[in-house]
């Protein structure tokens, strides 16, 4: 999570709200802690012309918000980098951290905020020592942290989408323990995440977005769907080939589409066919240690991150 040092505080209320900050809108979920996750609510918000600042500001009247609010930023607010961990003691490695992305930026180092984590010990089979680094702009930062306590929140953290649902996943018990892909679609582009009980190990882009899946909703797919099928099947293998040769994790043993709308259902079965691991959509029905109210699937799925974000804070603490 992206920390500052008064944001450290335990939550002293077993009732917490999740905020995500997407491309389109701002999406919000309630979210009691009392005997695992039971969301109490959820809502998404869109806003044009990237006025994400009114957006929240209305999110958080309209729903009445109040008390601690955990922070997700979907992938168009931070820059996402893998980099060699620095060899230098664990004091020294957030700065040391800072100037290894230096020349990776596009901004002065003292307009970003810089946060890492590192991959598992047995990434790379041990032989090499990585760090995933989110470089968020300090002005957006600000912005949020002084909105929020204007409107009397107290923000207990703010994270990075992979966090998110990586948290996600593992709280909802649907993983098992073993290796999982997760994959979620955009309009334009999807992201590949490849994780192991909760930790991520590889997160990449891919080329493709629900906008190039239209005519998975015909009756019969056309050679145009199929090659769309295609596409993305080559290109999540890419990714398992890569988290098992170089990562030395071994075999992948499925692939969880978000969100399960009615493209990816078709998807999932078109992939199932394709491939030699099991591809199925999210769905929360299956969830072991999470529950909702009378919230549609559509919403919980629009609200996933804003989950997410409130599940990783449930998991710190």
């Amino acid at each position: 999570m992206i920390r500052l040092p008064r944001l450290k505080k335990k939550p002293k209320t077993s009732v917490l709200n999740g905020i995500s900050i997407e491309a389109d809108g701002i999406a919000f979920a309630r979210v009691s802690t009392k005997n695992g996750l039971h969301v109490k609510s959820a809502a998404f918000f869109p806003y044009e012309d990237n006025e994400w600042q009114k957006a929240l500001s209305k999110t958080i009247s309209k729903q009445r918000m109040y008390g601690n609010v955990y922070i997700s930023l979907s992938e168009k607010f931070y820059n996402l980098l893998l980099v060699d961990a620095p060899e230098v003691p664990e004091a020294e490695l957030a700065d040391a951290i800072k100037w290894k992305v230096k020349d990776l930026i596009n901004e002065p180092l003292d307009s970003v905020t810089i946060q890492y984590f590192k991959l598992p010990e047995d990434a790379y089979r041990g032989r090499l020592s990585m760090v995933y680094v989110a470089v968020v702009n300090k002005s957006l930062v600000r912005e949020i942290i002084e909105l929020c306590e204007d409107k009397g929140l107290e923000i207990k953290g703010i994270t990075i989408e992979e966090l998110s649902l990586s948290n996600l996943l593992f709280a909802s018990g649907v993983t098992e323990g073993d290796s999982t892909g997760m994959v979620s679609l955009g309009a334009y582009e999807g992201q590949m995440r490849l994780l192991e009980s909760g930790n991520l190990y590889l997160a990449r882009n891919l080329g493709i977005g629900v906008d190039r899946l239209n005519g998975l909703n015909e009756d019969e797919l056309s050679e145009y769907d199929l090659a769309q099928c295609d596409e993305l099947m080559f290109d999540i293998k890419r990714s398992m080939d890569y988290y098992e040769s170089q990562l030395g994790k071994g075999v992948v043993h499925r692939v969880i589409l978000m969100p399960a709308d009615t493209n990816l259902v078709r998807l999932a079965s078109v992939l199932n066919e394709k491939m030699e691991i099991m591809v199925q959509p999210w769905h929360w029905q299956f969830t072991e240690n999470i529950s909702h109210e009378s919230e549609s699937p559509e919403v919980l799925d629009r609200c996933i991150s804003a989950i997410g974000a409130v599940t990783g804070g449930w998991l710190e603490n």
